[in-house]
């Protein structure tokens, strides 16, 4: 195979693992007339764009290249760097189940002592509307079992001290 040298006057540069760590990349000529047509005046070098003829990057403004939908391909990557991107990957698919279980315990620890109050509560008699309102919002308990009629000792907000000093 012959190498691919850029086709614009002046430049020598050539398709090889030097250009590519350069980041500099090679592009073929469009197919479509119209715009191969405008590629060749471009050039401003007489010469007819064969089907291997190539430009670099370097003749390029950023602006001028389309990326969106572009994507590594597998024959294009570097074995080596696909290896360290999966084996980050998997380092952070591993931390993220960790987080996850360690999440889903605390969950269950926080439900378990929600319920542990609500049987508190309930057990002395304390579980006002809005207590009630906000531990809905907190626990999947069915609250409504645990109603009870207002208290009759002196009470403040419907809390009843009595009962809160009797429950240890």
């Amino acid at each position: 195979m012959m190498p691919d040298f850029c086709a614009a006057y002046g430049c020598s540069n050539e398709r090889n693992e030097k250009t590519k760590q350069k980041g500099i990349t090679f592009h073929s000529f469009p197919s479509d007339k119209q715009r191969r047509q405008s590629w060749t005046i471009a050039l401003r070098r007489g010469v007819r764009a064969k089907d291997r003829t190539v430009l670099c990057s370097c003749h390029f403004r950023p602006e001028d290249f389309d990326k969106s939908g572009q994507t590594d391909h597998q024959y294009a990557l570097d074995p080596v760097k696909a290896k360290e991107k999966l084996a980050v990957s998997q380092e952070s698919v591993e931390k993220l189940r960790w987080d996850l279980r360690n999440a889903k315990d605390r969950e269950r620890r926080q439900k378990e002592d929600c319920g542990l109050l609500v049987g508190g509560f309930k057990k002395n008699k304390m579980l006002t509307e809005e207590l009630e309102h906000k531990l809905k919002f907190y626990s999947d308990l069915p609250v409504e079992l645990f109603k009870h009629p207002p208290c009759l000792h002196s009470c403040s907000k419907g809390i009843c001290f009595n009962a809160a000093f009797a429950w240890t």
